[in-house]
């Protein structure tokens, strides 16, 4: 029983839920966080968030099980490994939007059309967008900003620029590392798995995740130094904060050159996986909570 389970808990990628996490940074950065309303609202989209996503996954390991079955990675799959029959995973794709639909009717109509636009768009990418040349790369970024603006849009805040240019091109970051990834892993059998990947090469996406992640820190550093900012919190320390998103790009970056990680696939769930983002990530929250709720 709990090794089937397992199984289905592959399927919907649990692991990837840490993405939903994006939905969360509205809360902190609207002064929100200890308000109980507030708090329940992003709770709720997150979980819409996670099965709208988890749907799309599904879906994804559909569409691309023969690929999947040739993947170095991917033939572990349960749709590709057999252990979950296609059949039975349209069953949970059914599960999962009945969920969907259960929590998004406890939202605000902008929240739901977000989350409805982001389930429709993502599916367009698996049909089509993610054979594109940068747009593929450029959609996922886009999606990450959907779960900002949802996570605004839940408790009622109007979405900084700020927040949706360090988003977007943080994502943008972190998908550069995954196609270097898989380029590194399937090598001259890269095409055959993901098309778009023969428009790359690694040089080339070296200086697409170092562009990225200039713009990520830059972005920052003025969000914190940002006149209107400081007068939000009351307060202009938060550009101390700075330092561990200097260590936090440095470390993604050099991960991206070794092999330590290199068959996750996904540089975000280097989250759960490497010690120092974990340690650099958890600094940089009590810091800035205590910077914003407590100075």
């Amino acid at each position: 029983m709990f090794y089937k389970i397992t199984h289905y808990l592959k399927l919907i990628r649990v692991n990837n839920w840490i993405k939903n996490f994006f939905v969360i940074a509205p809360l902190i950065f609207s002064l929100k966080l200890f308000i109980p309303e507030a708090t329940i609202s992003i709770l709720i989209t997150f979980f819409a968030f996670c099965m709208s996503s988890s749907f799309v996954y599904v879906l994804n390991d559909i569409m691309d099980v023969n690929k999947d079955k040739m993947h170095p990675r991917k033939k572990n799959r349960p749709i590709a490994n057999g252990s979950i029959s296609i059949p039975r995973a349209y069953i949970m794709m059914l599960l999962l939007l009945i969920l969907l639909i259960v929590f998004i009717l406890f939202l605000n109509y902008k929240t739901q059309f977000i989350i409805i636009l982001y389930l429709i768009f993502n599916i367009i990418y698996n049909l089509g967008l993610k054979k594109l040349n940068l747009i593929e790369s450029f959609s996922i970024g886009i999606n990450f900003v959907f779960r900002v603006l949802g996570g605004c849009f839940a408790i009622d805040v109007l979405p900084s620029h700020w927040i949706i240019i360090i988003t977007f091109f943080s994502a943008l970051m972190l998908i550069f590392i995954k196609r270097k990834s898989e380029l590194k892993i399937l090598r001259s059998n890269a095409t055959l798995h993901r098309s778009s990947l023969r428009f790359y090469s690694v040089q080339l996406l070296d200086k697409f995740i170092n562009i990225s992640a200039t713009i990520v820190l830059f972005g920052y550093i003025l969000y914190t130094l940002d006149p209107h900012v400081i007068t939000t919190f009351g307060s202009p320390n938060l550009f101390y904060s700075s330092i561990f998103v200097v260590l936090g790009i440095f470390r993604f970056i050099q991960l991206s050159e070794t092999n330590k990680y290199e068959n996750e696939g996904d540089p975000t769930l280097l989250l759960l996986k490497d010690r120092f983002i974990q340690y650099v990530f958890v600094l940089w929250l009590i810091c800035i909570i205590f910077m914003i709720y407590f100075k």
